[in-house]
């Protein structure tokens, strides 16, 4: 993408998305900057750019190369430490660190700066300083009303645009909120990013940088809430976006969650199927720690199945986990 053709682009974008220039540069920019930008008058700072095309859903990848020394310093900063919290890597101080000094020295701390800035350090004080998750989810709260000043919950399904690091602050809020048990509240979270991403006009770039963590949390969240059933949904989903998109990890995940939900119905060949991709992904991506730990799990499902003598062939457990409640809950009682 030009850089001269980026604000011809986002307009055009816009006016087919029947968006004003209000409703798109809301939380981000002065409607007058998106005016000057449309018209090729003015180059905004990187940050700004990105927000407005992932608003829009459209793909943001070459920015960069036209971007400032500093700006791209930035950039792979945040792509760091994205990188660090998608997998629950807190060795995050130094960058932390090195991105305020940036935003403090430079000039480049605008709400959207900011706004990366407490998502990071709110896992960060979560996870290492030891805050409670209170004081993370308000700092996530605080991080999300510098974009969307008016939020409120009870206009979640209003939300008409969003960039990833809104998405992601949702998405960590409603992990935060079933963590402190408002469970309903954190599933309603969920489903809205999802029905979110699934209805939005994106592109599969964006797409495909936060739909499988969102479904690898609901299918999650769904098996320790007991709704089997439904986490098997979300992991049938998931899988195929997955295979199709060549993400590796949640693909790993997906199929995790799919061998307990398998084993909890009865469906031990297939359970232990896909434990067996599930520990091979691991293995694949590199998280060989995490290969380790269901691998011992998936000795251990063999191990007590072998006890109980129940190996034998396994009724369809597809058919199973789409049958009516009411026919799985015989099933679902009795132990695996």
């Amino acid at each position: 993408m030009e850089i001269y053709g980026i604000g011809q682009r986002i307009r055009e974008e816009r006016i087919r998305q029947k968006l004003s220039q209000e409703d798109l540069s809301y939380g981000i920019c002065a409607i007058s900057t998106l005016s000057r930008l449309e018209n090729g008058v003015q180059k905004p700072s990187l940050k700004v750019q990105e927000a407005l095309l992932e608003r829009l859903g459209c793909s943001t990848e070459n920015l960069v190369f036209f971007a400032h020394e500093d700006e791209v310093r930035k950039h792979f900063l945040e792509v760091d430490m994205g990188y660090h919290l998608m997998n629950h890597d807190m060795d995050l101080q130094d960058e932390l660190e090195e991105y305020e000094k940036l935003m403090l020295e430079k000039d480049m701390g605008s709400n959207l700066e900011k706004q990366y800035y407490l998502l990071v350090k709110s896992m960060y004080d979560l996870r290492v300083k030891g805050s409670s998750r209170e004081q993370a989810y308000a700092m996530l709260k605080q991080a999300l009303l510098l974009t969307m000043p008016d939020f409120k919950v009870k206009d979640l399904y209003a939300i008409r645009l969003m960039t990833l690091t809104e998405i992601n602050i949702l998405n960590n809020m409603a992990v935060m909120l079933y963590e402190m048990k408002s469970t309903g509240l954190a599933i309603k979270y969920m489903y809205f990013l999802v029905d979110y991403l699934e209805r939005s006009n994106l592109s599969k770039d964006i797409l495909a940088k936060r739909y499988p963590l969102l479904l690898v949390n609901l299918a999650k969240l769904e098996m320790k809430i007991g709704d089997f059933r439904q986490s098997f949904s979300w992991c049938q989903k998931g899988i195929a976006f997955c295979s199709e998109c060549g993400k590796l990890v949640p693909l790993a995940a997906l199929y995790y969650y799919k061998a307990v939900a398998y084993a909890k119905f009865g469906g031990m060949r297939k359970a232990l199927e896909c434990y067996e991709y599930a520990i091979c992904l691991y293995n694949v991506g590199g998280k060989n720690e995490l290969a380790t730990q269901i691998e011992q799990e998936y000795q251990n499902v063999i191990t007590y199945n072998k006890y109980r003598k129940v190996f034998r062939h396994d009724q369809p457990a597809d058919k199973d986990l789409h049958k009516p409640e009411e026919e799985q809950r015989t099933k679902s009682d009795q132990p695996v």
